[in-house]
């Protein structure tokens, strides 16, 4: 556990805009399925539309992946894609919730 939290120290900024940012996309993926009832496939846009933008700011990179000036587009993808995971799930879940 001290392994963990000292390899942590430092990057609380990066920690907290990971944890903004998937909130956000959480209430969108609740507003998105509040406010469209008829339509099912909306609740997954908020979602698929954060994996699609982490994978073209991974894809962007790729050649020059380990350059420090990627480093940038790296933490985008990395930000994005687990986002997009965690609305993707919670969409899920109220989709199973509401049947």
């Amino acid at each position: 556990m001290n392994k963990i939290l000292s390899a942590m120290a430092g990057h609380e900024e990066y920690m907290l805009l990971c944890l903004v940012v998937i909130l956000l996309a959480l209430v969108a993926t609740f507003f998105m399925n509040l406010f469209s009832k008829q339509l099912k496939f909306f609740k997954y846009l908020p979602g698929l539309s954060l994996i699609m933008i982490g994978m073209v700011s991974l894809l962007l990179v790729l050649n020059a992946l380990f350059a420090a000036s990627s480093l940038n587009n790296i933490l985008v993808a990395v930000i994005c894609i687990s986002a997009g995971l965690c609305s993707l799930i919670f969409a899920l879940i109220i989709g199973i919730l509401t049947k």
